[in-house]
């Protein structure tokens, strides 16, 4: 269900005047006649400012029409503020299918494939401690067909299904933030591994 629609001009304004959460929630109420929770709204709160972001670029014509579809598929979750689809179909039109804009890719569905700007979410299975980057296989999503066998190799030769999992994890990262041919945004569940990105950014 549509709830919100406009042009770029106008989502902008209303991201910036803080009024946009306000019209969605009326919309909602309004439309599927229930009330939204507040954990609800600031989860549309910042993920709004996110495209507002990405919509704040000359590449964009201000004229371009904005929709927002309201629905409740299974998702893919970060933290307590971000909820979103992953994409459910196989991925065999993910990179044309208009409605991917609001589902989660993965690496099976976006590598070999290029677009103007990517977001990447760096999960649990990478963080930074002791002076150095490391993967955790562990950590990985239990859906991930990447790593499927690892866990069998380790019983058998620990030290091998590391390196094969530390080399699987940190090119599957790789390929994600070299997709994106103007930019590529990176979200880290690791705060410290987050800050050290930052600093080796400004070292740059």
């Amino acid at each position: 269900m549509i709830i919100y629609s406009g042009n770029k001009i106008d989502f902008m304004e209303s991201v910036t005047n803080d009024t946009i959460t306000i019209n969605i929630e009326r919309n909602i109420l309004e439309k599927m006649h229930r009330k939204t929770g507040e954990a609800e709204l600031r989860s549309w709160t910042n993920s709004l400012k996110y495209m507002h972001i990405v919509l704040n670029s000359n590449t964009i014509p201000e004229d371009a029409g904005i929709a927002i579809e309201y629905n409740i598929p299974p998702t893919g979750k970060l933290g307590e503020d971000f909820a979103m689809s992953w994409n459910l179909d196989g991925g065999r039109t993910y990179a044309t299918d208009p409605n991917s804009i609001n589902e989660v890719g993965c690496i099976h569905t976006t590598q070999g494939l290029e677009f103007d700007y990517v977001g990447v979410i760096i999960g649990e299975d990478m963080r930074y401690e002791g002076g150095h980057i490391v993967t955790d296989f562990t950590r990985r999503a239990k859906t991930d067909q990447s790593l499927k066998g690892i866990k069998s190799l380790y019983k058998e030769d620990p030290a091998k299904a590391e390196a094969i999992a530390d080399e699987i994890i940190k090119n599957t990262y790789r390929t994600l933030m070299t997709r994106g041919m103007k930019g590529c945004y990176v979200y880290c569940c690791d705060e410290r591994l987050a800050e050290y990105l930052k600093k080796r950014l400004r070292d740059i």
